[in-house]
Order: C-alpha cells, then structure tokens, then sequence
C-alpha cells in the first residue's frame, strides 16, 4: 500500500503531548437543535464521544492531548480530555450513557501489561476478563461506536453505520445490548508500542472472508464490532464477549499503517510546535 493510501485510510492520529502554548478548548454558549438519539429539540451537551476518563487517565502529567491531521489546513488540534461534539446530544441522552461509560472505564481503562513490553513471543499473552457485566460492557461498546457514527468531527470520520445506525440506537434506548452473536465484539489489548497511550481514530475493515468491522481504540485497548449479516469469522468466534464468567482480550499488535500514520502525525505535530 502507497504512502498517500496510508494517509487516506487511517486519517487524524491523536497522540499525548505537552505543549507549552496550548490553547485549550473553550465550551461558549451550547446551542439548540435535535438530539440525534430522542429526536426532541433540546439544547445541546458537550458529548464526548470516547468517554473523557479515557484520556485523563492516560494523559499522565501532560495538560493537554493534540490531535495532528493529514492534509488539514490546520494539522494540529488541541483538547484538554478528548474529542467531543456540541451538536450530537441533549443533556439528558448524554447523561444516560454515564454509566456504562463509568463502566467501560472501570473495565477497561487500565489493561494489564499495558505499559510493559513483551521480552518475547512467549510473553504475549491474553489477558483475562473476570465476572463482568455483559450488558453494560456490551452497551458501553455500542454507545460509543453509535456517537462516532453520529458526529461530524474529523476524528470520527471513517465510521459509517448505516443502516446499523438506527437499530444500534433502538437498542441504546432500550438498554438492550442484544445476544453475543448481534453484533458481537471482540476486545483485544495492544502490544508493543511505542506510545502506549496514543489513541487512533476509529474505523472500518474487512476480514479476508469479506465481512464488515468497525474498530475503536481506547489508550492501550483495540475493540472490533462487527456490522454486516453474513456470518462471524469462525476463528473469532472463541474470542467473542459473552454473558460468561470469563473473557478474554487477546494481544493484538499495531497493524503497520496505524504505526506509520502514528509516526507521521508526530512529524505534524514536531514540525507545527517548531513554527512557534
């Protein structure tokens, strides 16, 4: 694959910096419109997309997280906790999500292993996810894929659910996070980075057998839904989250275009702090 291509897929990186200058982000006035999960014209709430407790606790003694684009007029953006959007949803739906977002965090925010590196093959192993809440881990799984569907931030911009869309926003309303085999997730932990706590912009893929997934990172985390009819991969199977005792998130490493599009927005940033 072509470098340009590598650019193309991948998009935005958001990595964590401490920049001197940084102007943070500023809320103003929120605006009124129609939430895109109950449809009422309410006014708006600063949403945050992935959830903020992701990026505090990642962010370690840096005041700031950047956000370095390809080809943007202006490569590098600036956010005190995470991306979030003032046009998406009410106060009210916004909150609703708090706890499976509390959840997800309490989950998944500090995966072990996370910032050690394996001194061999031998040493990647799976790690083990005990009695935990199905529900509330699958729905916090789906809320978040559903707010980047909905948002029009450049972050977010490589998911597209489609017709997937609504039905995932039926089930968010309902709190039904539907059986293991609709659209099922598997979770996995990243290994061998650089950046342990960078956080890639989510997107699609497909499997060598042609089915449809959308990804989501998290600092450290690697998290695939799929979202097509046809059948699951019979070797993901296993791996997918079920209402069960255990689960496991198993080691994936960085797929080469994510270390070089990684690699590049640090360049972006680098050379946009030397402007200064």
């Amino acid at each position: 694959m072509a470098w340009a291509e590598e650019c193309q897929e991948f998009g935005p990186t958001s990595f964590r910096v401490a920049p001197e200058r940084a102007k943070a982000e500023t809320m103003g006035n929120m605006s009124v419109g129609t939430c895109k999960l109950c449809k009422q014209v309410k006014r708006f709430a600063k949403a945050h997309i992935i959830p903020r407790s992701f990026f505090l606790g990642a962010r370690g003694g840096s005041k700031h997280w950047s956000e370095a684009r390809q080809g943007d007029a202006m490569p590098v953006a600036i956010w005190q906790n995470g991306v979030w959007d003032e046009a998406i949803l009410c106060t009210d739906c916004d909150n609703s999500f708090s706890p499976w977002d509390d959840y997800g965090f309490k989950v998944l925010g500090n995966p072990p292993g996370n910032d050690l590196f394996p001194k061999d093959d031998s040493d990647v192993q799976p790690f083990v996810l005990k009695d935990i809440d199905y529900g509330r881990l699958k729905l916090f799984v789906l809320s978040v894929l559903w707010r980047a569907s909905v948002s029009s931030k450049p972050f977010f911009a490589r998911i597209q659910l489609g017709k997937h869309e609504a039905t995932i926003a039926d089930m968010i309303q309902k709190k039904n996070p539907g059986s293991c085999d609709q659209f099922p997730v598997v979770i996995g932990r990243l290994v061998c980075q650089q950046f342990p706590n960078a956080v890639f912009p989510p997107r699609n893929q497909r499997s060598p057998e042609g089915v449809n997934f959308n990804l989501l990172f998290l600092p450290s985390i690697k998290i695939m839904v799929k979202v097509d009819r046809r059948p699951l991969p019979q070797a993901l199977e296993p791996i997918i989250l079920k209402p069960q005792r255990e689960n496991l998130a198993m080691p994936f490493p960085l797929h080469v275009g994510e270390i070089l599009a990684l690699q590049d927005g640090a360049e972006t940033f680098r050379t946009r702090a030397s402007r200064r």
